[in-house]
């Protein structure tokens, strides 16, 4: 599965939040037909050995695997990379530095400071595919840094700058917070934030990934150049699908 070439032309990829961390709704997930699963452990009780036992249900499936690291920790970093994602996201992207950092962790030394345990690890089938995996890493890999703060938009043309980042991914709900109006998508500093982001994107030729707003549908960011855009998370469609149930058969006993 190759998300960065799809990604780079021009593609058009949908995605879903995954925090259940169970092999059945993963599967379901997958079979549904979206392009990315995006395995949370940010938010939830998730682990490592969560998303390495749900990856395979992914990958059958077509559905390409990535994951969501808790904090920008080079430590963290190394735990998600070596399963063998397509991407790695983190959240909370604050600085120029912590970019820069970001990248490093996911390269081998001399041009990073990652850990190689080629032979043992996921991400190489414990050993078998070492030989090409030097190339994934620089031909496939994504790395997703995600702006979500005040401190990150007065930087952000520069952290668009920074080699190695491939896309920046709007955090709305943190972004409207930081800006001290949280849940508020149509402020005109909440817009004109989401305007300096895409704007710096399009100026490095980064990518660019968001969720939907109830004030903006996915079609709107696709028109806008967004590339990915993760609109599902499995806990919803699944609370949201029992309440409807729920509903329906409530109205049937009156």
């Amino acid at each position: 599965m190759k998300l960065k070439s799809k990604l780079l032309a021009g593609e058009k990829l949908s995605g879903c939040w995954l925090g259940m961390y169970n092999s059945v709704a993963t599967e379901i997930i997958a079979q549904a037909g979206y392009d990315v699963g995006m395995i949370d452990l940010e938010h939830g009780p998730g682990s490592y050995l969560d998303a390495q036992n749900i990856m395979p249900c992914l990958e059958a499936h077509g559905c390409m695997p990535a994951i969501r690291i808790p904090f920008a920790h080079e430590a963290e970093v190394k735990k998600a990379m070596d399963l063998g994602p397509l991407a790695i996201m983190v959240p909370n992207l604050h600085s120029v530095e912590e970019a820069e950092y970001m990248v490093r962790s996911t390269r081998y030394g001399p041009r990073g400071i990652r850990g190689s345990a080629l032979r043992i690890i996921r991400a190489t089938r414990y050993g078998k595919t070492s030989a090409d995996y030097q190339a994934f890493l620089d031909q496939e890999f994504v790395l997703i840094g995600q702006i979500e703060t005040k401190q990150a938009l007065e930087q952000v043309e520069d952290i668009a700058a920074v080699e190695g980042l491939d896309m920046l991914f709007v955090g709305p709900s943190d972004l409207s917070a930081s800006l001290g109006q949280q849940g508020n998508y149509t402020s005109e500093e909440f817009l004109a934030a989401i305007e300096r982001i895409e704007k710096a994107a399009k100026n490095t030729g980064k990518l660019l990934g968001s969720i939907p707003l109830s004030t903006r549908p996915p079609q709107e960011f696709y028109q806008a150049g967004y590339q990915l855009v993760i609109s599902g998370t499995d806990t919803i469609l699944l609370k949201t699908a029992a309440e409807n149930d729920v509903q329906m058969i409530s109205k049937a006993k009156e």
